[in-house]
């Protein structure tokens, strides 16, 4: 015994199923939700604001293209730096809570010990000749991804 639909029956149904096909793949496809479903924003530079013991705050932006002033120089002994994610305008984002910074590529002798979300405790035992390639990562943390790397050069001073 077959089965047989009349034409449009099989049409409603073949309809459903290739819709809700699509539905389900670009529901799998967007990864751009944070964990309020509201699109994440996007970063387009992030603000470090890199303070030694003791001394005078200095601010770099740092962006794909690297970072203004440039390079960034952390002197000899313990600095704070506190990031800031910035939207392509330079403003603060709003869901700045959902990121981590996270830092790749430092120097030996160079130490990074996180201390919040958007700060930490950076450390350096002593000054370099040269600049090392250093990447500032915004890590996405409620999805497990960064949002955002750059590379720029960074120099311990005396």
């Amino acid at each position: 015994m077959s089965m047989t639909f009349p034409r449009p029956a099989f049409r409603l149904v073949r309809t459903a199923a290739l819709l809700s096909t699509l539905a389900l793949a670009v529901t799998a496809c967007d990864d751009d939700d944070d964990v309020t479903g509201d699109d994440e924003p996007d970063i387009e530079s992030v603000r470090l604001v890199v303070t030694p013991s003791g001394g005078t705050p200095t601010t770099y932006t740092v962006t794909a293209n690297g970072a203004t002033p440039t390079p960034v120089q952390l002197r000899v002994g313990t600095s704070t730096i506190v990031a800031t994610p910035l939207d392509a305008g330079g403003a603060t984002i709003d869901e700045s809570s959902e990121f981590e910074l996270r830092m790749s590529g430092l120097p030996a002798g160079v130490t990074f010990t996180q201390s919040g979300t958007l700060s930490a405790t950076i450390a350096a035992t002593a000054a370099t000749t040269t600049s090392a390639n250093v990447s500032a990562i915004m890590w996405h943390r409620s999805e497990g991804h960064d949002d955002f790397t750059a590379n720029f050069p960074l120099r311990v001073v005396q």
